[in-house]
């Protein structure tokens, strides 16, 4: 899911304005890129047909894991950042 969320990264632009966002945009912005990496997830398990293995309840519950985790490190990063500069 790295890679995944690297390329969402450089070819989407997810953190394009990052400091000048509110929460609600970030939020919007966190489920947009979460959506998409998850899709890819999806499209890899399809891809190389291991999906008969992997559990989509799992799948449901790693995509939303990461939404959280993903939001909570914006966030906090965003606040250190405004606090530097």
């Amino acid at each position: 899911m790295e890679l995944a969320d690297l390329m969402v990264l450089l070819i989407f632009g997810t953190l394009k304005g990052v400091l000048k966002r509110g929460y609600y945009q970030e939020f919007v912005k966190t489920l947009k890129h979460g959506f998409i990496v998850g899709l890819l997830a999806v499209l890899y398990l399809f891809t190389v047909q291991k999906g008969d293995f992997f559990s989509r309840f799992i799948l449901f519950l790693t995509v939303g894991i990461y939404f959280k985790l993903l939001f909570c490190k914006w966030v906090v990063s965003d606040k250190l950042l405004q606090a530097v500069l």
